[in-house]
């Protein structure tokens, strides 16, 4: 393109709209990092666990009595951290896709964007088993505060996974909807 045919604010709004999408992508990039992170660690920590509860073939979790409710309160620390940090980074995405569509509203006549807005279907939000970076953080961490409740009490960690699993998916819903305030909105 000559500079005499350039439209400075054409151009700006395209290197604009390049610069948007390029913090999108990174801060999408970032959120998927920090939840590989996670998991990696909550699966260290578990597999150490049953590692040092492990006495001649057998699993006996009387071994790591003392040690089990440290690990899995960092871990629920840490997954705290995680998930207000996910959450955060779900406002900035949200803030990014407005910025995207503003500028890509400068460049489309306004009888088009409504078309192509009603082409796209309605959604009541993600659902749980569609996952979802915070809502694989929550699961996690319930979970996690389950087995840690459990290795307070005395229980039985062996049959603890499971328990944890029932409640994880039974506190999962009401959470997202006390913590993230885009779920109430829907």
């Amino acid at each position: 393109m000559s500079a005499s045919n350039s439209d400075p604010t054409r151009d700006f709004l395209l290197r604009d709209f390049e610069h948007w999408s390029c913090s999108y992508a990174t801060n999408e990039e970032l959120g998927e990092k920090r939840l590989t992170i996670f998991t990696g660690l909550v699966a260290a920590v578990l597999a150490g666990l049953t590692v040092l509860a492990t006495e001649g073939g057998s699993i006996n979790w009387n071994r790591v009595e003392g040690v089990a409710p440290a690990a899995l309160f960092g871990l629920m620390l840490f997954g705290l951290l995680t998930l207000f940090r996910v959450l955060r980074r779900n406002r900035v995405t949200t803030g990014y896709l407005h910025a995207l569509a503003t500028i890509r509203e400068q460049f489309l006549e306004p009888e088009l964007i409504a078309k192509l807005v009603e082409k796209i279907p309605k959604s009541a939000g993600r659902p749980l088993w569609n996952g979802g970076l915070k809502h694989i953080v929550m699961v996690i961490n319930i979970g996690l505060a389950s087995l840690f409740w459990m290795s307070l009490n005395g229980m039985k960690l062996t049959w603890g996974a499971g328990v944890a699993a029932i409640v994880a998916l039974g506190v999962e819903v009401p959470l997202d909807f006390w913590l993230d305030p885009r779920s109430r909105s829907k």
